[in-house]
């Protein structure tokens, strides 16, 4: 899908080239560096989509019955506003360490999915950025080739952004048009092929009950590592600790987070390396240059104020939209995915959406500088991949990210830079280097230390 923000690239980057010093922001940990506006890219973002929860009550289970096995399932596409009863629980949860498994359910018939594979849908524990317990969905494929003496290493795989509403889960697998389509992990067949274990979550609020928190990195982090552990406790999966994270898009930014977390949050598995396609990477804001952008990303901008708006305790709704905006955009994201919500934001008065004080709000402005992943070192490797005609996510994202990490946040960083690769095409040439790097950091090799950044 060609990016509505295309056209805008020259704008946005002598934006970036003319930012004032005085806009930089020092953070502990991290350098000064002159960044993009967040808002300003993430409604350029074509795929990363919306966020949001869903609060309509749910059917009450047994909590304290974990590992449960439902039955089998043959895919079949779900309705439009369909979430199987899989993904119902109720909270509080009782207290459980990270990635125990609640339930799980082999699923057959995904297109797409070998045969000679075996797919789970399964639901696990994991926290909020509260760190409250709370249930969160995803999948686990199993090779079916022998496990290794040492144990199947884990690919973790973190996807773009499929939607709004819990019916955009893509474990839910659905093809309905108004919900994700059927998302499974790029490469996933190599992967099996492999011998690799995959674990993929849906994020927090996505299938599972509560609010997906959008591009918030602590949120998304620990969802991707759960699902590693979620992987490592899996009957008969016969893994090892090793663990190889990977995102795209805003899985890009999930793993980068997910990366610099695991030795605090999931120091049990030894994470070898991080790879992040075309990720989101420097999360700063320019509302003035979104709020110009037309109509169509002032919805993606509503979209993304709302999930904030109920991510985080000191930014109301109130705080961001027009009282009389409140209720369609309540109901927009909570029952559709990004492409309905997006022509139903279309539909309202320009004017009467995102109140003009949100710009300056100095709680926006203090999640904006938190959700920029770098602030901590990383300790394992990280490969960022990234096309050069991406018009969703601009290479100079990446090579900014690159060029202020070292070495002071990661002494291991390798760019690599594929001419006229777009957003979701980058994946394609990018899939050699990818794996063979993956199986690098599997097998033990050695990486140079230092920063790197090459044209393909």
């Amino acid at each position: 899908m060609k990016s509505r923000f295309s056209s805008q690239i020259p704008q946005v980057r002598s934006l970036v080239a003319g930012i004032s010093p005085a806009r930089n922001h020092r953070m502990k940990g991290r350098p000064t560096v002159a960044r993009y506006g967040f808002f300003g890219i993430m409604v350029a973002i074509v795929g990363l989509g919306l966020a949001s929860c869903s609060s309509s009550p749910t059917p009450q289970i047994n909590s304290s019955v974990l590992g449960q096995q439902v039955s089998a399932s043959t895919w079949t596409s779900p309705g439009p506003s369909t979430v199987p009863s899989f993904y119902n629980v109720s909270y509080p949860l009782k207290s459980e360490p990270q990635g125990t498994i609640i339930r799980y359910q082999q699923i057959k018939g995904v297109p797409g999915f070998p045969g000679n594979a075996k797919l789970y849908r399964i639901l696990y524990y994991s926290k909020d950025i509260y760190s409250n317990d709370i249930a969160v969905s995803g999948y686990i494929a199993l090779p079916n080739s022998k496990a290794p003496s040492g144990g199947r290493p884990i690919i973790t795989w973190a996807h773009g952004t499929t939607g709004v509403a819990r019916i955009c889960a893509p474990s839910i697998f659905t093809n309905a048009p108004d919900a994700s389509g059927i998302y499974l992990a790029p490469d996933l067949v190599t992967y099996l092929n492999a011998g690799y274990v995959v674990a993929a979550t849906d994020y927090q609020g996505l299938g599972g009950p509560g609010i997906h928190p959008y591009l918030v990195g602590q949120s998304e982090g620990q969802n991707v590592l759960d699902a590693a552990l979620a992987a490592r406790k899996f009957p008969n999966s016969d893994t090892s600790n090793k663990v190889v994270i990977v995102g795209h898009s805003q899985g890009g930014q999930s793993a980068l987070f997910a990366g610099q977390l695991a030795p605090s949050y999931a120091s049990s598995l030894n994470v070898v390396g991080t790879v992040a396609i075309a990720p989101l990477t420097e999360v700063q804001e320019a509302l003035p240059v979104a709020l110009k952008l037309g109509k169509g990303e002032l919805g993606l901008l509503a979209s993304a104020g709302f999930a904030w708006a109920k991510t985080y305790h000191d930014l109301p709704m109130t705080s961001v939209f027009y009282p009389s905006a409140i209720s369609k955009i309540t109901s927009l994201e909570t029952s559709t995915c990004e492409s309905q919500v997006q022509k139903g934001i279309e539909t309202m008065p320009t004017s009467q959406i995102i109140l003009p004080t949100f710009a300056t709000n100095p709680a926006l402005e203090a999640h904006l500088r938190e959700n920029s992943p770098g602030l901590i070192h990383t300790n394992s490797p990280i490969l960022i991949l990234q096309g050069l005609s991406d018009t969703t996510i601009p290479a100079i994202l990446a090579e900014t990210f690159e060029a202020n990490q070292c070495p002071q946040v990661s002494d291991n960083l390798a760019l690599r830079l594929y001419p006229g690769a777009t957003h979701s095409g980058v994946l394609r040439p990018s899939a050699a280097d990818m794996l063979t790097w993956i199986s690098q950091r599997f097998s033990g090799q050695p990486v140079t230390p230092g920063c790197s950044k090459v044209t393909a």
